[in-house]
């Protein structure tokens, strides 16, 4: 049986170029996108700082899906899980010490 092609979901910061690991979703569209963040939203908030004044804009739609929050740009970084497999990008929802 074949593996389900998930496709890779970041944030990158506009000035530093920090990014962070938003997760992986079969679903390369705006609601897979969405699913995606949803699941680490509360992560998100605190990780990317995000503000009540700050507004979720979309730039893209389909499969070119991204967004832009305050400073920090999320899309679709054009690798799938697979070809990320031991490099990838510190998960944003990862428990820290």
């Amino acid at each position: 049986m074949s593996e389900i092609t998930r496709y890779e979901i970041i944030a990158k910061h506009v000035d530093s170029g920090k990014i962070w690991l938003i997760g992986y979703t079969p679903r390369r569209s705006r609601p897979g996108m969405m699913a995606a963040m949803q699941n680490v939203g509360a992560e998100m908030i605190a990780r990317l700082e995000i503000g009540e004044k700050d507004v979720v804009t979309w730039t893209k739609a389909g499969t070119d899906a991204r967004c832009q929050i305050g400073p920090w740009r999320i899309f679709y970084s054009g690798k799938t899980q697979r070809d990320c497999r031991g490099c990838e990008h510190p998960f944003i929802a990862a428990k820290t010490a």
